[in-house]
């Protein structure tokens, strides 16, 4: 396997934002962004067959649930649309359930 099983949540308290990054973001050769409005943001790279490579976003404490969920798709190394991760309104957690 080729990811670095990583979940790290850092940030200072006086701007109430924490940076989460999991998997090799240096590893993703396309990056898709998800905005979730005052939440924050969150980055998804993949590499170039499909595979979910690392996920990294910054916002409150809001998006860590996402960044874990990342974290486990990355770790099932299934193809995955990138478009659905650019949509909010798509829960990461049904992108888990094989199909």
């Amino acid at each position: 396997m080729n990811h670095l099983k990583l979940f790290h949540g850092f940030g200072p308290d006086q701007y109430d934002l924490t940076l989460y990054v999991t998997g090799l973001p240096i590893s993703g050769e396309k990056t898709v962004i998800r905005d979730l409005g005052d939440d924050g943001q969150l980055f998804f790279h993949f590499t170039e067959d499909g595979k979910l490579a690392a996920a990294s976003g910054i916002g409150t404490t809001a998006i860590s649930k996402e960044v874990r969920i990342a974290e486990m798709l990355i770790e099932k190394q299934k193809i995955l649309d990138f478009m659905l991760f650019e949509r909010p309104d798509v829960k990461l957690k049904s992108l888990l359930k094989d199909r």
